[in-house]
């Protein structure tokens, strides 16, 4: 599949992302569509768990000609755990019961989609992955908080609307993956001792992939304790505006991967420097855009209220994004050195400043302090990646890229 393509699907689903704070907020209202949303991000925290674990050990075992059982069984097994994560947050008083039956439905879902994903990616149907999992959720969604809209709105039917949109979205990520459902039989089938030592030995990609959710996630779930659900959607839209270019960046990120690690194997100092000057080089076209794009909503702003509400929040944001941007090409070298517990340490700095700096910041308000918090702890995270890269021994006598 020509990269073009990929690029192309992936901006698209990243444009769609948008669709349902934008819809949902116009057809719900804001504080409905923000009720709905903080409970989305406690289940995608929750299925971050689960989910890099998937995306890692489920691809590479079908890609080996494996069954895959019991990988799947891994996932089934933390479902259980999951709905009785969402009873006890119902009986601790943190969620309602409603809360509670969307919490369950959303993991459920989630869950699903990644493995349909996964195994689309196994076959190499790269474009269709990326619609299973990035598109199809948000455009079900929004058409949901249509519907629910019109037959008159308010906070449950706009939960009821985004589960089932998902829920939707994942038996349409079933049907096009067709291999999943025999995969699924043979999971419930898989020897529990096996599936328990499986997560065992996959314990830093589950810690990885919780603290990676956690840092997207988590400024929604922090709005949601300030009672600020009607600036969700706001943030919301800001942050997708501001996630734009690392949303191009990561297809990219995969593409050099395989001769990054190549390089790093046979020890190409030389080699490894071109690969990540060329990825620099494409890098900086996306950036100029953003940049373009940030100072054309600022000026928007001046002139129209509405744009000014998100530009405001945009603002901190994509200082964080321009410096992850500025890094990004150093993730390439870390990932062939096997650095995965500098990656581990990066997110969990960066949710420990988001959790202080959010409340250092609370004078700001709610949203401003949220998004300043945010965009700082992403460019520390991003900043050790790169300083911890740059104590290769690669650079000691070369350049900086």
């Amino acid at each position: 599949m020509p990269t073009r393509y990929i690029l192309l699907a992936r901006l698209l689903a990243g444009i769609l992302n948008a669709a349902p704070p934008l819809v949902g907020s116009y057809a719900m209202g804001r504080d409905s569509y923000g009720a709905a949303a903080s409970v989305l991000a406690i289940a995608a925290i929750s299925f971050g768990v689960i989910s890099q674990y998937l995306s890692q050990n489920l691809l590479r075992v079908l890609c080996t000609g494996q069954k895959g059982d019991v990988a799947v069984g891994a996932a089934m097994l933390f479902l259980g755990v999951s709905m009785v994560f969402a009873a006890v947050a119902h009986f601790a008083g943190l969620i309602s019961v409603q809360e509670a039956l969307q919490l369950a439905t959303l993991v459920v879902a989630l869950t699903l989609l990644r493995i349909c994903e996964v195994q689309l990616i196994s076959k190499d149907r790269i474009v269709a992955s990326i619609l299973v999992f990035y598109a199809a959720p948000p455009v079900l969604c929004s058409v949901f908080f249509i519907v629910a809209g019109l037959s008159g709105g308010g906070y449950a039917a706009a939960g009821i609307a985004q589960s089932v949109g998902y829920a939707v979205a994942a038996l349409v990520a079933m049907a096009m993956a067709s291999g999943v459902r025999p995969l699924l039989m043979l999971a419930i089938q898989s020897h529990p001792a096996e599936v328990v030592r499986e997560l065992g030995r996959s314990l830093p990609l589950m810690v990885s992939g919780v603290l990676g959710a956690a840092m997207e996630w988590l400024p929604v779930v922090l709005l949601r304790g300030m009672d600020a659900l009607a600036v969700i959607p706001v943030y919301e839209i800001a942050r997708k505006m501001a996630s734009f270019p690392t949303t191009l960046a990561n297809p990219l990120l995969n593409q050099a991967n395989p001769a990054m690690i190549r390089a790093y194997a046979l020890h190409d100092r030389d080699e490894i420097l071109v690969l990540m000057k060329n990825f620099a080089r494409r890098l900086s076209g996306i950036g100029v855009v953003f940049v373009l794009m940030v100072v054309a909503l600022l000026a928007g702003g001046l002139y129209d209220t509405r744009i000014h509400d998100v530009s405001q929040l945009l603002l901190p944001l994509s200082f964080g994004t321009i410096v992850a941007m500025w890094c990004v090409p150093y993730q390439l070298l870390l990932i062939a050195a096997q650095g995965d517990r500098w990656f581990t340490f990066s997110s969990g700095l960066s949710i420990v400043l988001l959790l202080s700096l959010s409340h250092v910041l609370s004078g700001l308000g709610p949203a401003l302090a949220v998004s300043c918090a945010v965009g700082l702890s992403i460019a520390a995270g991003a900043l050790i990646i790169r300083f911890r890269a740059l104590r290769e021994t690669y650079f000691q006598d070369h350049p900086r890229v």
